[in-house]
């Protein structure tokens, strides 16, 4: 979008035609100070000038803020977004979907009743398992009583068996301090018991720091995976086709033609039309 600026000054135009432009301006200023905040309000605008308007829960938080400015600036017409479930006008913190939420609506959505993945009752959902699945209050609570912590150590020693039980518990800690991480951790070995060798590249985030802890802390057997795409010794920052890679390799499939400069670049942005921006023309 070329000029965000003059997208979301008509809009507001239209929403408070008395209000001077040079509030407008001040507002924007206080909320959006990057470029890219104000071309995700301008989108949004232009998308829908009624949010603005109507208290719809369609907007996004920087959205939220310019009203909040404008209001602060005397506009008497724009309207903060109600929420999504119960229609009351509070912070919009969540989303259900394609609409927002309030805190406390999120909650309730959260913990409204779904089978539980490891009893198989139909309960409130308590937590989730590592791979997102649902976990019923009493299944929380007894899987508090394991030792999980123990469970990777175990796990680590059987690959590398000489290693002092004290370091790894230190290894573990360092990346995993709450009970509920270990939890989640240990429960993806059980089900995935190569994710710290043969199928770390296939591992989740917190799985991937603990490898870079048990490495870090020289313990041996363990090692980091070269790039699956390219095959080099380098940094997996990145995540391609759920499977880490090199930042490289992870730009390489993002490219694209971009529609400002023509060039077969990584895609930064899109423009009105959905046609890939690279990040020069996204930002001039």
């Amino acid at each position: 979008m070329a000029d965000p600026d003059a997208v979301i000054s008509e809009a507001v135009r239209r929403a408070e035609p008395d209000l001077p432009e040079s509030t407008c301006a001040g507002a924007l200023t206080e909320v959006a100070s990057s470029l890219a905040t104000r071309r995700r309000i301008a989108q949004a605008l232009f998308d829908d000038p009624e949010l603005l308007t109507s208290g719809a829960p369609q907007g996004s938080p920087a959205l939220d803020r310019l009203i909040a400015a404008l209001q602060r600036r005397g506009s008497s017409r724009v309207v903060l977004p109600r929420c999504g479930r119960c229609d009351r006008q509070r912070r919009l913190t969540s989303r259900d979907g394609s609409i927002r939420v309030c805190g406390s609506c999120d909650g309730r959505r959260r913990k409204t009743n779904q089978r539980c993945s490891v009893c198989g009752q139909q309960r409130h959902t308590e937590s989730t398992t590592w791979d997102g699945n649902p976990v019923c209050a009493t299944c929380d609570r007894l899987a508090h009583n394991v030792d999980h912590l123990e469970h990777l150590v175990v796990h680590i020693r059987q690959i590398s068996p000489a290693a002092e039980p004290n370091d790894v518990r230190r290894a573990v800690r360092s990346v995993l301090p709450s009970t509920r991480s270990q939890r989640r951790v240990a429960d993806e070995l059980s089900a995935h018991p190569q994710r710290l060798t043969g199928e770390a590249a296939h591992a989740t985030a917190p799985t991937w720091s603990l490898l870079g802890a048990v490495v870090e802390a020289g313990i041996s057997g363990f090692a980091i995976p070269q790039c699956p795409f390219c095959n080099r010794t380098v940094a997996l920052t990145k995540v391609r086709e759920e499977v880490r890679c090199c930042r490289r390799c992870y730009e390489r499939h993002r490219k694209e033609v971009c529609v400002g400069c023509g060039a077969d670049r990584p895609v930064t942005s899109r423009s009105l039309g959905g046609e890939p921006m690279c990040q020069v023309c996204h930002n001039r």
